[in-house]
């Protein structure tokens, strides 16, 4: 099967359905941050939602905040690693060929000029690849992004269509989180300047991706070539 991560959101929401439309197993999978009071209403929406597709429903919880404090990190820092902890838990024990979430070409957008704002190399501009392996949650799993070809607004007039009724997370408003900042300040300010800039944005990621591949094709290549001798303590 294939774990889809649903938030209740329109983009998750659109990549269960879409999946469900392909005949594929698909397990259903939804995590509880405990950030905002409304989140257990939230899982109980996505689960309902799950039965009526006739699909798998896993979820669990976790107090981010205070992993955040004890751990040092910030928030969506803290809300990752737990989220991607349980999401890979639960793809490890129903022996799921992926892990699907429902990043779009706008995530995609705000992630390259998040990194560009940082400071990045190809690494980091090349934004988020379609699939992907993160051995420190599983070595094995992949994560894939099948929608990172569709817009927000995409998703949106998606569920839509097919008579899905999305829950939003108010939090996805608070810009105290620097990705909020980017998504609903500077992102609009720089569409005054090019109206389709979360497009070009996802461009030059695809574009500097296919760079960055072949760059390491190439030093991977130059590797064997110039190690004559390897083992430990070299």
């Amino acid at each position: 099967p294939i774990l889809a991560a649903v938030s209740g959101g329109p983009d998750s929401l659109a990549l269960l359905h879409v999946l469900c439309g392909l005949n594929l197993p698909v397990i259903c999978a939804s995590f509880n941050h405990r950030l905002r009071p409304a989140a257990e209403a939230d899982i109980a929406h996505v689960a309902g939602i799950a039965r009526r597709l006739g699909v798998p429903f896993v979820t669990d919880s976790a107090d981010v905040a205070a992993h955040a404090a004890s751990a040092g990190l910030s928030i969506e820092e803290a809300a990752r690693e737990l989220r991607y902890r349980f999401l890979f838990r639960e793809a490890r024990r129903a022996g799921a060929q992926a892990v699907a979430t429902g990043h779009t070409a706008d995530d995609q957008a705000e992630t390259v000029l998040m990194h560009f704002l940082r400071g990045a190399g190809l690494s980091g501009l090349k934004g988020m690849p379609s699939r992907v392996l993160l051995p420190v949650f599983d070595a094995e799993i992949p994560l894939v992004r099948p929608l990172l070809g569709w817009t927000r607004a995409d998703t949106e007039n998606y569920c839509r269509a097919q008579g899905l009724e999305p829950v939003y997370d108010v939090t996805n408003s608070d810009t105290t989180y620097f990705r909020n900042r980017l998504r609903h300040e500077l992102l609009p300010e720089l569409e005054k300047y090019n109206p389709q800039i979360r497009q070009a944005l996802a461009k030059t990621a695809l574009a500097l991706h296919g760079d960055y591949e072949l760059l390491y094709e190439l030093i991977e290549a130059a590797w064997s070539k110039t190690v004559s001798a390897s083992g430990g303590g070299y």
